[in-house]
């Protein structure tokens, strides 16, 4: 057994349990927890950004095809991008022949690898043949050159609202 003093205890030998209070300690506080609203904030926070996230997602993944300059520039901006299904979804035999999907792609693939793949389009010229079909001009650099090629692109509208590629020329 370890001798030597040993430390007074209050009150007959037995311990307090309870703490000093001084007379100028501050009283504790009786507030609420704030850890609810931090979660409900939170939980706002989550939706607007998952919102915002989707909002985004959907805007870059939906493709424009609400007028003839739209269509032609999402087409060749997936081209740039080397996204040959997103190019697929702006010529109307993704709406008309399916099937024809693969060989399309093909088609994208044999062209990126004769001239080059598309570093950018600028469309010079869209002329209205009829209210629902135009003829669209554009001048795009491909390949490692970066030399102008112009291409003439037919497009016809769908239901209303949707203008899509029906025929595509280079010279």
């Amino acid at each position: 057994s370890l001798s030597g003093p040993q430390p007074a205890s209050r009150g007959g030998g037995q311990r307090s349990s309870q703490p000093d209070i001084s007379p100028h300690a501050p009283e504790p506080s009786h507030q609420r927890p704030r850890a609810p609203v931090f979660i409900g904030l939170l939980v706002v926070a989550l939706l607007v950004a998952a919102g915002g996230a989707f909002y985004a997602y959907t805007s870059l993944t939906t493709p424009d095809r609400s007028t003839p300059r739209a269509s032609v520039t999402g087409y060749f901006h997936a081209l740039s991008a080397q996204d040959y299904g997103a190019a697929w979804r702006y010529h109307a035999d993704s709406r008309n022949n399916p099937n024809s999907q693969a060989a399309f792609i093909q088609s994208l693939q044999a062209d990126d690898a004769s001239y080059g793949v598309v570093h950018s389009a600028d469309v010079t010229q869209v002329a209205m043949t009829t209210p629902s079909q135009a003829i669209v001009t554009a001048s795009v650099l491909r390949g490692d050159s970066k030399a102008p090629m112009t291409y003439t692109l037919q497009l016809t509208q769908y239901d209303g609202s949707v203008w899509l590629i029906v025929t595509i020329g280079n010279q």
